[in-house]
């Protein structure tokens, strides 16, 4: 287990970075709708707090992203478990 709490925190964190940006040539994976192309942030393909802790660093996971679809990708990955905790809440409801 890491004693960190988030992956951005990590020492890893600054050396992974860099090698998803070169590999991914600079250009945003995600292409939303307001994409400017030009990647300077780097994504985790399902959100790090789904995954397991050695998953946090495999370059599988990560993705090389524009800010803006780095902001969209996470808010609409918020939503979608936010969907699924209602969803959940609604079908333990029912069973009472």
């Amino acid at each position: 287990m890491s004693r960190y709490s988030r992956p951005y925190d990590d020492p890893r964190w600054r050396r992974v970075r860099p090698t998803i940006l070169k590999r991914d040539g600079g250009v945003c994976q995600i292409g939303g709708p307001r994409c400017t192309t030009v990647a300077t942030q780097v994504d985790h393909v399902r959100s790090w707090r789904e995954l397991d802790e050695s998953l946090w660093f495999e370059p599988t996971m990560l993705r090389a992203a524009c800010r803006s679809c780095n902001s969209q990708a996470g808010a609409r990955r918020q939503a979608q478990l936010a969907d699924m905790g209602r969803r959940m809440l609604s079908d333990n409801r029912r069973q009472w």
